[in-house]
């Protein structure tokens, strides 16, 4: 047959398709590569080559095995196989981490120690590690010292012995005085004496009920994460510097810090992506994914980590609405939408499918309403508040919310990272680190736009 309609959404896909390219949802097919495939030998490069030879051999044969409506099953079978390799070999940490399990001479390799990993145990081999000088003690107070002095056994410590003459001599003229055998006591005795001093009011530190408990070590474990780069807030690629910037960034860091990972970033487009973390293309995924029924069927999410609502958002000059039901009201007003979002699924159920149009990322689908291309467009709220912060004076959030989600991150079906992962973020939100990465990133400080960052997954 030439093609089948997805069971989800009841889009048409062409033979072979694994996924609808429309909702995102996985269809029962078998999976169209084989892990033990050698990347190298699937894109006919070196092991030497270079990135740039590596994406021309990539262009080169994805081009002439680019799956369309005349494609037979065995150009999307190789075209998959294409992308898997392609994901592999352009991200020289991918590469050496392949070459390290896949070749004999690679499995004897020593694993490098993570670059999060502190300071004082990241010293080379042979070199000694020389401590931090501790700061000097503070002068003991007599009212409140309670431990005893360090000093050697048959030595009397310098200047104890003064106080210790002073102190007989004391004693002796008190006894001369009042008799060494005296029955009456003195009027106001003290109320605790020298040789058991009062106990400080300040109780000594003890071990809070609330200390955290101790997370699982990865030792060092590489985990490769997919991302699109092209996501604002969550993950994206400063044009000016180059430097990967978001949200996924400084949290996915910052957990794999805590648990001794090694994160590997991978650019990969949205619209697969969850099919791919769901055959074990990737460790996991980011960039602010929903959970609902029909993806975690496909894949583990983790906790979520924040709760979004979906919000309708319009030129800033807008006049012929002021919520999702006068858009939904007028026929003639266009929802744009990011293809395989759960913002799709939104927009078709407000509007319909035919006053929908959908782009391949969230940057084109902005860009296309400040051009007039599309009325309005279904974003995640935190997304569109971050959006915001740079923009108010272009577009604006309007109506009540339309859905309420949790975003979390995605996992194979059965990764034994989840609840490692879980820990990690359980432990951020105890101690207020997430609270302080969610409001850098969600807050109306965030000024970074999409015409300063790059394409991402998305470029030539």
């Amino acid at each position: 047959m030439a093609g089948h309609k997805c069971h989800s959404c009841g889009y048409e896909i062409a033979e072979g398709l694994p996924f609808c390219p429309r909702c995102g949802v996985k269809q029962s097919l078998e999976s169209h590569y084989r892990s033990d495939d050698d990347p190298y030998e699937v894109l006919q490069v070196s092991r030497s080559a270079d990135s740039e030879v590596i994406e021309a051999a990539y262009k080169s044969l994805a081009k002439k095995y680019h799956p369309d409506s005349t494609s037979g099953h065995s150009d999307q079978e190789l075209m998959k196989r294409l992308n898997w390799a392609h994901a592999i070999l352009r991200d020289p940490a991918a590469r050496r981490r392949w070459d390290r399990h896949h070749t004999p001479t690679a499995r004897a390799h020593t694993r490098p120690v993570s670059p999060l990993k502190p300071a004082a145990t990241r010293s080379p081999e042979g070199e000694t590690e020389r401590p931090h000088p501790k700061p000097p003690p503070a002068p003991p107070s007599p009212r409140t010292t309670t431990s005893k002095p360090r000093y050697r056994p048959g030595c009397i410590p310098a200047g104890l012995g003064v106080a210790a003459i002073a102190a007989m001599f004391v004693y002796a003229l008190i006894s001369v005085i009042n008799g060494p055998f005296a029955s009456t006591p003195p009027a106001n005795p003290p109320s605790q004496s020298l040789a058991s001093p009062a106990p400080s009011k300040t109780p000594r530190p003890t071990q809070s009920p609330t200390t955290q408990p101790t997370l699982p070590d990865l030792g060092g474990r590489e985990v490769t994460v997919a991302v699109e780069n092209a996501y604002l807030p969550f993950n994206f690629v400063l044009l000016a510097t180059g430097e990967a910037q978001g949200w996924d960034y400084d949290t996915i860091n910052e957990i794999c810090r805590r648990l001794d990972c090694t994160p590997v970033w991978l650019e990969f487009a949205w619209d697969t992506m969850i099919a791919a973390v769901s055959e074990g293309q990737f460790d996991m995924a980011a960039g602010g994914i929903n959970i609902t029924e029909e993806r975690a069927q496909q894949v583990d999410f983790s906790i979520g980590y924040v709760t979004i609502e979906q919000r309708l958002l319009v030129r800033l000059d807008e006049d012929r609405v002021e919520g999702p039901d006068d858009f939904a009201a007028n026929p003639d007003l266009i929802i744009g939408t990011q293809v395989a979002t759960t913002n799709y699924t939104t927009a078709v159920a407000l509007v319909g499918d035919a006053r929908v149009r959908t782009f391949v990322d969230f940057g084109t689908t902005i860009q296309a309403l400040l051009a007039g291309n599309v009325d309005g467009v279904i974003i995640d709220e935190v997304a569109g508040l971050g959006y915001l912060g740079a923009n108010g004076n272009r577009v604006r959030l309007i109506g009540n919310s339309l859905s309420r989600d949790e975003l979390a991150f995605i996992f194979p079906r059965g990764s034994d990272l989840v609840e490692s992962f879980n820990e990690a973020l359980r432990s951020m939100v105890a101690d207020g680190t997430l609270d302080r990465i969610n409001l850098k990133w969600f807050g109306p400080s965030f000024t970074v736009t999409y015409d300063d960052i790059g394409p991402g997954a998305y470029g030539d």
